[in-house]
């Protein structure tokens, strides 16, 4: 996760793989280890910082915008996390 982040240039010129890690990042808000979930959400916020402007527009074999997407799965991605 770390070294995803360190990359948002790399993330930007390869769509399928930020979506990809994005979905990923959303199954370890699920993990039983503390530090996971709070890794994965630094992980998302700093990706949507840096590459928040590809989830707003629509790719190729894609029907809406991502953030539809992840808007749709928030009440099931975040059910695992505690507040802080």
């Amino acid at each position: 996760m770390y070294v995803v982040m360190k990359y948002p240039r790399f993330l930007n010129n390869h769509w399928n793989f930020l979506k990809t890690v994005v979905n990923k990042l959303f199954e370890f808000m699920h993990e039983p280890f503390e530090g996971i979930k709070d890794m994965s959400v630094d992980t998302f916020l700093s990706i949507s910082k840096s590459c928040g402007e590809l989830f707003l527009s629509n790719h190729p074999n894609e029907t809406a915008a991502f953030v539809y997407e992840i808007i749709e799965k928030i009440p099931q991605s975040t059910c695992d996390l505690e507040k802080h």
